[in-house]
């Protein structure tokens, strides 16, 4: 088992607050804040696909986990695949996220770890925003 090296955990999408996911998180530690990082959002379908972008930002939750976490159970709901890296769907990696007071917190994230080619990239940044407009126009048609 590896144990979580960085505290944090940064979400972006069903494990966030309200997510279906968010079951999951609330096993390993407890949100901290509300947190940004450099990056782009597309939607695949019942979830998000999260890039590393320089150029925009992507809105989620700053998760603290407890301490000696390991992350393993939400590897496996992530998609992650230890034994074929690059096979996964997602893979964790390393990220800084920027609290709503500038401070700066080094944190894990699940990177998309196939094509973005074809997907409708969330312009917002915020993934739960986007599940709200996104109804409100099944709503009205």
């Amino acid at each position: 088992m590896q144990t979580a090296s960085h505290n944090y955990l940064f979400v972006y999408g069903t494990l966030r607050t309200g997510g279906r996911g968010a079951h999951l998180v609330s096993k390993y530690g407890h949100k901290k804040a509300d947190a940004k990082v450099k990056g782009l959002l597309y939607d695949i379908g019942d979830f998000p696909a999260f890039i590393h972008h320089e150029d925009a930002i992507v809105y989620g939750e700053l998760i603290q986990l407890r301490p000696n976490v390991t992350l393993e159970e939400i590897d496996e709901y992530e998609g992650v695949d230890k034994m074929h890296p690059h096979d996964g769907l997602y893979r964790r990696d390393k990220i800084t996220a920027v609290l709503m007071n500038n401070e700066t917190v080094e944190a894990w994230i699940y990177v998309w770890n196939q094509s973005v080619k074809g997907l409708k990239m969330i312009e917002n940044g915020d993934y739960l925003a986007y599940l709200k407009l996104k109804s409100a126009h099944r709503l009205i048609r």
